[in-house]
């Protein structure tokens, strides 16, 4: 999950523990979309339709009947025709197909993610906001393609997105004229800013407005773009990277066992070529002995750097916080009720 995406997860009953499903809001300034990510094992035995009656009672339970809703993953149905609206008469494939007609769901994938077959599917009780879904290659020797979908909606995120740019006024301190604002500095009759403030928050105040007044005037500005952060892959490895797109592609168009394997050998190479990269990489930051280099690889592999999530409260119509602020209080309002007042006694240990 993006980190400038602000989400709330669904905390699913212990009833439906024997399900592999995760469910998630995602929050906007004026909606919210809630996603159900499952995937049913490949079973059609008596436990299997156990399985999808326990399925289908979670979706029941965890749809949301005020917002737009997103069921996606691996349904292990190859046999329903979602295009033609036609299902086979066992058990779990008409359990499935019944519930999402019933209900107004869309599926909304129409090539296949393995093989020949339509395995990963995508419902949502709004057909008109996802606008476009694409096969992708599969992440490492996965035997399902990835899926990239992309969907409109009339709120923009709680948090601004980075994928433009925006441009930050910084300060280009190695430009500045500092001789001047020495000039600056000394031409104040500080006498007077000190007789004009007595007060110490009031003086510091008015020595600051001074000080940046002197810094705008002589230190120059530029803009800083900040882009998303894209890896820069040595040549060969992007020629990998190109190589293996292409093998995805013939091995959709011809699907014999030669242009598989092709896909799988490149693919093996280019993972491991990946990890000589991140060996070298490492092996450079352990041989510089610099102890700045090493904390700022650890930092750079940590994925998620982001602040606190959002949090759910615990009243009887539990609310979901997103500001700094609301998110401070909530806290303090929480440690506050579990801590104890001291009592004052000091409490010496008695020698035995």
């Amino acid at each position: 999950m993006h980190r400038n995406l602000h989400v709330a997860e669904v905390i699913i009953d212990d009833t439906f523990d024997s399900l592999e499903i995760l469910c998630i809001d995602l929050l906007l300034v004026k909606d919210r979309l809630r996603f159900l990510v499952l995937y049913r094992p490949p079973h059609n035995d008596a436990a299997a339709c156990s399985y999808v009656n326990l399925l289908v009672a979670c979706l029941e339970k965890y749809l949301s009947t005020e917002h737009t809703n997103f069921i996606l993953g691996d349904f292990n149905c190859p046999r329903i025709n979602w295009e033609k609206a036609y299902s086979p008469a066992d058990h779990i494939s008409a359990r499935i197909f019944d519930f999402m007609s019933s209900r107004g769901y869309t599926q909304l994938i129409n090539f296949a993610t393995r093989g020949e077959n339509i395995l990963d599917l995508i419902f949502s009780d709004d057909d008109l906001i996802i606008y476009s879904t694409d096969c992708c290659p599969p992440v490492g020797n996965s035997d399902h393609c990835l899926i990239e979908f992309q969907f409109v909606t009339s709120s923009r995120s709680v948090h601004k997105s980075l994928s433009g740019d925006q441009g930050v006024p910084k300060y280009n301190w190695y430009k500045g004229d500092y001789a001047a604002i020495k000039y600056y500095l000394q031409n104040i009759q500080w006498d007077t800013i000190i007789w004009n403030n007595p007060n110490v928050l009031h003086a510091w105040s008015a020595f600051l407005g001074l000080l940046w007044a002197a810094v705008d005037l002589h230190v120059p500005r530029f803009n800083t773009i900040f882009r998303a952060h894209k890896k820069n892959y040595p040549r060969e490895i992007r020629k990998l990277i190109i190589k293996k797109r292409r093998l995805w592609r013939k091995c959709q168009i011809t699907s014999g066992p030669y242009a598989k394997s092709q896909y799988c050998k490149c693919t093996t190479e280019l993972r491991r070529k990946c990890r000589e990269l991140t060996r070298r990489h490492e092996e450079n930051v352990i041989l510089s002995n610099n102890l700045g280099m090493f904390y700022k690889y650890v930092n750079n592999r940590i994925s998620y750097r982001s602040t606190i999530g959002a949090l759910i409260g615990e009243n009887d119509r539990p609310t979901i916080v997103t500001s700094d602020s609301d998110k401070a209080n909530m806290f303090n309002e929480y440690y506050a009720s579990v801590g104890v007042v001291d009592d004052g006694i000091i409490y010496r240990r008695v020698p035995m």
